[in-house]
């Protein structure tokens, strides 16, 4: 049962520590609070497990297309995108939630509508947040060039 209600405030917060703890590198990740991080990390996880079922329609869609066998899609892409991405910075430290096809059903009914509401509302920051490494990377091929 979640407790830690996601508001866009919240994701904001979440996104915006990620980045800072990210700029330092390494060292800003095995600087955190082991508690801190791992509450961020989750939370993120949870963020993007939200993002990304409101991209295909929303959790009501989700949960229909589970209910009557209709779900042709693989619900975890963006763990493998992230974990490669944070994966260097928080290696030995946390570990991202082991996610099965058996508990979606559960998890999708245990989201709440003002979660799913705030993850629409701010769905252009994450996905902004997401591909500022794709972005960095791309100007540096170009600068390099």
């Amino acid at each position: 049962m979640v407790t830690n209600v996601l508001t866009p405030e919240k994701i904001r917060r979440v996104l915006a520590l990620l980045a800072q703890l990210a700029k330092k590198g390494r060292h800003g990740f095995e600087e955190a609070d082991p508690e801190v991080l791992d509450s961020v990390v989750s939370d993120y996880y949870r963020i993007l497990e939200i993002a990304h079922h409101v991209r295909r329609g929303g959790i009501q869609a989700m949960i229909y297309r589970l209910e009557t066998g209709r779900v042709e899609f693989v619900p975890v892409d963006y763990f493998d995108e992230t974990s490669s991405w944070l994966e260097p910075y928080y290696r030995g430290k946390v570990h991202p939630p082991e996610i099965t096809n058996t508990h979606l059903l559960e998890r999708l009914k245990a989201v709440k509508p003002e979660e799913e509401d705030a993850v629409s509302k701010t769905l252009s920051e994450i996905d902004d947040f997401i591909l500022v490494k794709a972005r960095v990377e791309a100007v540096k091929e170009i600068v390099d060039d």
